[in-house]
């Protein structure tokens, strides 16, 4: 956990300039492909920036280690922000982003695991997350975190 009354000025900072930056792309992918859900982008923002800069024990040179926290986005239209933060994170090219949406491109309006590394599910129909969770948490001694759209479930 951050806390700020505890020296950890520093680290929030960066926090908050990685979610600046996530935001800029954000807006800019979106404009780009005339296509997106810009209030989900950002209301997702910091909370991504958070995990996966101060929370998540990653490794985007090992997207698939077995030891990894998990992270799954039910909300699969805000898929540009989580685009954004994997890339601002390292899973893959900043330029790539600007390929969102296009024909051929692995970056989709929902996020699909089989084509982009760091993401954990396929998702779009809201709440359908919670599944995927409790699944794939089964017998694991590991961290997930999930961030669901606002469907009551």
């Amino acid at each position: 956990m951050i806390d700020t009354q505890r020296g950890n000025t520093e680290r929030v900072e960066r926090l908050r300039e990685l979610a600046s930056s996530v935001r800029r792309w954000d807006l800019q992918v979106v404009h780009g492909a005339k296509l997106g859900h810009v209030g989900g982008e950002m209301s997702a923002t910091d909370i991504l920036v958070t995990l996966y800069f101060a929370v998540l024990r990653i490794d985007p040179s090992r997207p698939d280690d077995p030891e990894r926290d998990r992270f799954i986005l039910s909300k699969g239209h805000s898929a540009v922000a989580l685009y954004t933060t994997l890339a601002h994170a390292g899973f893959l090219p900043l330029k790539e982003l600007q390929t969102f949406a296009q024909p051929l491109s692995r970056l989709n309006g929902h996020p699909d695991r089989k084509k982009v590394p760091g993401v954990e599910t396929n998702t779009g129909p809201l709440g359908h997350g919670l599944e995927h969770e409790r699944g794939n948490g089964l017998g694991r001694d590991r961290l997930q975190y999930r961030i669901r759209g606002s469907r009551k479930v």
